[in-house]
């Protein structure tokens, strides 16, 4: 049998294979987000395509420190698909809404802080199976920390726990960016 060591590098070799990084961007204000995208996704009009969205998998999931800085990329992800974009943090919003609007429709794009996300993939109201891209927002916020000095614990628990093993069952995969 492997070791959890050699399980954890496994993984690790498996992300890093589909990391992406948004440093080269000219533009990387909220607003550009949708751009992004598209510059990381060649297939990124598939993304739309209704026969393709999987329940409770968004195929784009931006993640962000906090319900502030979510907001923000709201209307670049909806500019850039054309759709309405769930938003998946606290702020005035319950669980249990939530929980509920990822059964009622598929969704193409969606924007949360980790906690929240995690939250959800653990209740197994979300799942990554038919995610294609998640993108985490490194800027720094308004207090000029980021995402991964925020809220790092919740970013890797969900990396290890739910991204990963969807990675694995995905041949394709997830493919992951820093934005």
């Amino acid at each position: 049998g492997e070791t959890a060591v050699e399980a954890g590098a496994d993984a690790a070799e498996l992300i890093a294979a589909r990391l992406r990084d948004g440093t080269d961007m000219p533009n990387r204000s909220p607003a550009s987000i949708g751009g992004f995208v598209k510059a990381l996704a060649s297939d990124w009009r598939a993304y739309k395509d209704p026969k393709k969205l999987a329940e409770k998998s968004p195929k784009v999931i931006l993640l962000a420190s906090a319900a502030r800085r979510c907001v923000k990329f709201v209307p670049g992800l909806r500019d850039g698909f054309g759709q309405v974009v769930l938003k998946l943090f606290a702020k005035h919003m319950k669980v249990k809404d939530q929980e509920k609007q990822l059964r009622k429709k598929k969704w193409v794009c969606a924007v949360g802080t980790p906690n929240r996300v995690l939250q959800l993939a653990e209740s197994g109201a979300l799942n990554f199976s038919g995610t294609k891209l998640i993108i985490f927002d490194v800027q720094p916020d308004h207090k000029k920390f980021n995402l991964l000095e925020t809220a790092g614990d919740d970013v890797f628990q969900l990396l290890r726990k739910h991204v990963g093993p969807a990675m694995e069952e995905n041949e394709r995969g997830v493919k992951l960016a820093f934005f």
